[in-house]
C-alpha cells in the first residue's frame, strides 16, 4: 500500500487497512480459541444433521438400537469430541447414530434369514405339494430380503465413510483455512472447508432419509400385494404380519403374511431395485446442497462399491 501504481485517496487506504485488520482480528481470535469454535460452530451443525436424520425416520418400523455409550476417557472431550449438555459427546452420538441406522438396516436381514430358515424346514418336514410351496414362497421372500438389506448395508458404509473422512480433512486443514481467510488468493480455502462440512451434515441426513425411505417402500410393497384381510392378523401387514406370525409361531398366519403372489414378488424386486438406486444418490444430493465439497478418495470408493453391487444385483 506504500507505493501504489495507481493514485488513491486516503479514505481507500484506511478502508482496506480497517477490513483487513478486521479479518485477521477474527481469524486470531478464533486461532486462539479453537476449543470455542468446535463447540459453538462445527459440532452443533453435525449435531443437528444427526438429530434431523434420527427424526425423519418412519416411527412404525423404528427398531430401538443398543446405545453404545462411547467411554470418553478413551479418546478425550476437546476440541472436536465436545461434551453437550446430555453428557453425549459429538462422538458417541456418531456411533450411537451409526447404530440406530443399522438397526434398521438388519431388521429387515433378521426378517430375510428368519423367512429363509423357516421355508427350508418347512420343506424338510414334509414334501406335500402345499409344504413344497410354503417352503420355497418363504425362502425366496427371504432371500429377496436378506440380499437387498446387505447391499443397501454395504452401500451406506462407504458413504458413511466418505463423511467421516471429510470430517477428518476439516479437522486436519482447519488452522490453515481459517489463517487463509483474510488474505483474498488464499480465501476459497476458507470456503472449502465450510463446504466440507456442510457435506458431512447432509449426508448424515440423508443416510438416515434414504434407508428409512427404503425400509417403508419394501414394506408397503409387502403389504400392497398381500392377498389377505387387514383383520386377518390383527391389522398388521408387511412387516409387522410376518414378525407376528413368527413370533408366535403360526405357520398358517405366516402363510398368509407372505402369500404375495407373482405381481407381489415383481413389484417386491422393482421396489429393492428402486430403493438400492436410491441410495446412490446420497453423496450427489449432499454435493448438491453442499456445492459440491469433495470429490476425492471416499467418494470414488464410493461409487465404485456402489457399481459393482449394482452390476452384481443386475446380473443376479
Amino acid at each position: 500500500q506504500v507505493f501504489p501504481f495507481t493514485k488513491k485517496d486516503a479514505a481507500d487506504f484506511i478502508e482496506v487497512i480497517i477490513k483487513q485488520s478486521f479479518k485477521l482480528l477474527i481469524a486470531y481470535y478464533l486461532l486462539s480459541n479453537a476449543a470455542m469454535l468446535f463447540k459453538m460452530f462445527v459440532s452443533p451443525v453435525l449435531q443437528s444433521g444427526l438429530r434431523m436424520g434420527e427424526m425423519i425416520q418412519d416411527g412404525d418400523l423404528l427398531q430401538r438400537a443398543k446405545n453404545l455409550n462411547t467411554p470418553d476417557t478413551s479418546i478425550g472431550g476437546d476440541y472436536f469430541n465436545v461434551t453437550y449438555a446430555n453428557g453425549n459427546t459429538l462422538f458417541a452420538q456418531i456411533e450411537n447414530y451409526l447404530s440406530a441406522l443399522q438397526a434398521q438396516m438388519s431388521y429387515m436381514q433378521a426378517i430375510g434369514t428368519s423367512l429363509f430358515c423357516v421355508g427350508s424346514k418347512q420343506i424338510v418336514i414334509s414334501f406335500t405339494d402345499i409344504s413344497l410351496k410354503l417352503g420355497f414362497r418363504m425362502m425366496f421372500l427371504g432371500g429377496i430380503l436378506c440380499v437387498f438389506g446387505f447391499l443397501i448395508s454395504i452401500v451406506f458404509a462407504y458413504y458413511f465413510l466418505d463423511a467421516i473422512l471429510q470430517l477428518g480433512l476439516l479437522g486436519l486443514m482447519m488452522p490453515l483455512m481459517i489463517a487463509g481467510w483474510p488474505f483474498k488468493i488464499t480465501s476459497k480455502y476458507a470456503t472449502t472447508g465450510l463446504n466440507f462440512l456442510l457435506n458431512s451434515f447432509f449426508i448424515f441426513f440423508f443416510t438416515g432419509f434414504v434407508i428409512s425411505v427404503n425400509l417403508v417402500l419394501v414394506d408397503q410393497s409387502i403389504s400392497m400385494s398381500n392377498q389377505l384381510e387387514t383383520s386377518a392378523l390383527d391389522g398388521s401387514t408387511g412387516f409387522g404380519a410376518i414378525v407376528k406370525a413368527m413370533n408366535d409361531q403360526n405357520i398358517s398366519d405366516l402363510d398368509r403374511a407372505t402369500d404375495i403372489g407373482g405381481v407381489g414378488f415383481l413389484l417386491l424386486a422393482f421396489a429393492s431395485l428402486f430403493g438400492f438406486k436410491f441410495m446412490e444418490q446420497v453423496q450427489p444430493l449432499a454435493s448438491k446442497l453442499s456445492s459440491g465439497a469433495i470429490s476425492g478418495m471416499a467418494s470414488q470408493i464410493g461409487t465404485m462399491g456402489a457399481s459393482t453391487l449394482k452390476g452384481m444385483a443386475q446380473k443376479a
